[in-house]
């Protein structure tokens, strides 16, 4: 069938994600979120690029739910640890870390601008 769903639009995005075109990738990301809430990956590479832009409660709201979709997310919760970082929020921000890394001991480091 031709219909568009969530995953389609989450494919979209994660292209326009690689090519760094951020604004489109969240408008895409936007799109597969309202066909599946349920998505965790688009929910955290939503949350990852609204911290690129420096939207750290935005970022934090998709994130959270990411986590409450999947929470041993490692990926959501290195990224979180990210924007605790940016908030200042520093016993949070090692938290996520540590949680992150106790899933992944070979985890690089959170999102590079």
């Amino acid at each position: 069938s031709m219909t568009r769903d969530g995953q389609y639009f989450l494919d979209k995005a994660n292209v326009y994600m690689k090519e760094g075109r951020t604004e489109s990738a969240i408008q895409y990301l936007k799109e597969s979120i309202e066909q599946d809430p349920y998505n965790a990956e688009a929910r955290n590479n939503l949350g990852k690029l609204y911290a690129q832009k420096n939207m750290q409660d935005d970022a934090l709201e998709q994130l959270e739910q990411a986590l409450s979709l999947r929470p041993n997310y490692v990926e959501a919760l290195s990224n979180e640890s990210y924007v605790y970082i940016q908030k200042h929020l520093y016993q949070k921000a090692i938290q996520r870390a540590r949680q992150a890394l106790d899933l992944d001991p070979n985890l690089g480091p959170p999102i590079s601008s």
